[in-house]
């Protein structure tokens, strides 16, 4: 059974992509570390990638006000994850 008319009838989060039905399958993103931009590009990179070898299609970025550095919004992006910001 597919999302009702008021949302999802099913246990679990679902977007529309495209008129598509997806499930959601992923995890919520914070900050790797208290001082945010000492990790490297490539510790950025493999942390999507770590997402997307658990199977994830979903990443959320925390909700605390904070940005990512671009390259992750890139990685994501490159390796098909969905962002939910």
């Amino acid at each position: 059974e597919a999302a009702g008319a008021e949302g999802t009838s099913l246990h679990g989060m679902y977007w529309r992509v495209n008129g598509a039905l997806v499930m959601s399958r992923g995890a919520n993103m914070i900050p790797m570390e208290e001082m945010e931009g000492w990790y490297s590009a490539e510790a950025h990179v493999a942390q999507v990638q770590s997402a997307v070898d658990a199977h994830f299609n979903t990443l959320r970025v925390w909700g605390g006000g904070v940005f990512l550095p671009q390259v992750w919004y890139d990685a994501c992006d490159e390796m098909g994850l969905l962002v939910y910001h």
